[in-house]
């Protein structure tokens, strides 16, 4: 059916004639596609004009039904990405907030060791301690 309603795609490059240059971009401005999906629309457009009254009702009956149904199929497809893709956000808030506050913590880690570090290096220095006294220091300063 897909094939049907939408057949294979082939590229084609299109010039349009310059006297319709202005007119063109205006009707694509105003409708805010972009060129590209103008040509397609307008090509389109103008094919299924010229294609549709040659067939008969019940023909384009069907061939409007089927379009319909697959439209059915693409929306409900766009709906899931649009779902998936809002999940995927609020992973991406929630990673990026525990990131956040992990370079926080790491910050205030760094700066404990830091002080814990000077302040091993001033009692190894000398200051009079003993060993035992540095341990018991160096225990509670772990701690």
């Amino acid at each position: 059916m897909s094939d049907y309603v939408f057949p294979r795609l082939e590229r084609v490059r299109v010039t349009v004639p310059e006297h319709l240059r202005e007119r063109f971009r205006a009707l694509v401005e105003e409708k805010g596609w972009t060129v590209e999906e103008g040509v397609k629309i307008l090509l389109a457009y103008g094919a299924d004009r010229m294609t549709v009254s040659s067939m008969g009702p019940d023909a384009a009956h069907n061939e409007w039904s089927a379009a319909r149904a697959e439209l059915a199929v693409l929306r409900h497809r766009a709906y899931i990405a649009d779902e998936a893709i809002r999940s995927l956000r609020l992973n991406v808030t929630g990673l990026e907030a525990s990131n956040r506050q992990f370079q926080r913590s790491l910050a205030d880690q760094r700066a404990r060791r830091d002080r814990l570090r000077e302040e091993l290096r001033r009692l190894d220095d000398g200051d009079g301690g003993t060993a035992q006294a540095r341990a018991g220091h160096r225990d509670r300063a772990a701690g």
